[in-house]
């Protein structure tokens, strides 16, 4: 009797210390006046003589790359020079020929910056786009390619080391639905597995749907979910470091026409996020809903603790932060021009 109720004493108190270890992790956020900033005015306008559509941004080495989906030009991939925005080329033929990109997706960014791999989800490969030949030669075309799984593919991702990646996959459900799990991709072999921590209340494909970023500076990487009010951090090797919820904390009764966090980037020792603030879309009967874009970024540090808002005063529907010249440059929906930026020196971080 005297053993059986040591396992339960210890037991119990194993229990207990997981409970304050969770505690521990669980952080919620709540915006405020006086830890928001406005820099609706001090947006600066890239010019171009380009009509860009909707589209992505990355940066490779000292380029600025923008990924036009639904391009009517004949290339959908468009360098600039990032310090100055001149533009500097165009690649990607978008086509059915050798080497043509029928679907344009994503990029991921190789570790030393020499190589970008474009995703193609038409032709279910990534096209491997060395950066001297895209400079070197105008009417390159890719010859090396990855092939793609297509019923478990990396919809974003980042390299850990030279081979293998971590990122958002997509899981295909059917025609028309579809969901997400973190996972790990090794590039040389081509497989590609389940990875690290999922919050247990996530069960629905619509909870699943979240934006990617790692940093192997700060050993962490982090997912942002569309339809839940909910951010993660975890280390490299998966494990947990904080659950951080937003004021409507929803992990059950989703709402597919809620959205919460539409994408994420890490500057110096931040985190930031765009973000809705449980925005509803717009349905009328007979209609596709109407799809609201974010106006404003959350400023989390990389433990996971808030910091300010940052409101921009225009929808955007991408961006990206480039550290070296302290900026964000965002794609915009409500602007005559659409690209622009602003500094990051100009919100005190």
């Amino acid at each position: 009797m005297s053993n059986k109720l040591c396992l339960v004493a210890v037991f119990s108190i194993i229990l207990i210390a997981c409970e304050n270890v969770n505690k521990d992790r669980v952080v919620v956020f709540k915006e405020s006046p006086n830890k928001t900033i406005i820099v609706k005015d001090q947006i600066v306008e890239i010019q171009t003589d380009m009509l860009l559509g909707f589209g992505e941004f990355c940066i490779i080495d000292s380029f600025l790359v923008f990924n036009e989906y639904g391009s009517k030009e004949s290339k959908g991939i468009h360098l600039f020079n990032k310090n100055t925005f001149d533009y500097i080329t165009s690649t990607g033929y978008l086509g059915r020929g050798p080497g043509e990109i029928i679907g344009l997706g994503s990029n991921g960014v190789s570790p030393d910056q020499s190589v970008l791999w474009v995703d193609d989800h038409g032709n279910q490969v990534r096209w491997k786009f060395p950066l001297d030949s895209i400079l070197g030669n105008e009417n390159f075309l890719p010859q090396e390619k990855i092939a793609m799984n297509p019923d478990f593919f990396l919809k974003e991702y980042e390299f850990l080391n030279d081979t293998t990646v971590l990122g958002i996959a997509v899981i295909p459900l059917s025609v028309s639905s579809m969901k997400m799990a973190t996972a790990k991709s090794n590039f040389s072999t081509g497989t590609t597995e389940k990875f690290g921590y999922k919050h247990p209340d996530i069960k629905d494909r619509y909870e699943t749907y979240a934006y990617f970023k790692l940093s192997v500076k700060h050993n962490i990487y982090v997912n942002c979910f569309e339809r839940i009010d909910l951010m993660t951090i975890c280390d490299l090797e998966g494990n947990l470091v904080k659950n951080i919820y937003g004021e409507h904390k929803n992990t059950t009764n989703v709402n597919f026409l809620t959205c919460y966090f539409k994408g994420v980037d890490i500057y110096k020792d931040f985190i930031l996020v765009s973000y809705l603030g449980k925005r509803e879309l717009i349905k009328e009967e007979g209609k596709a809903p109407e799809f609201f874009a974010p106006t404003r970024l959350l400023v989390f540090d990389v433990t996971g603790n808030f910091v300010k808002s940052i409101e921009i005063g225009y929808q955007f529907t991408s961006f990206c932060v480039d550290e070296d010249n302290n900026r964000v440059i965002m794609y915009f929906n409500d602007r005559d021009n659409p690209l622009g930026y602003f500094c990051l020196e100009s919100v005190d971080l």
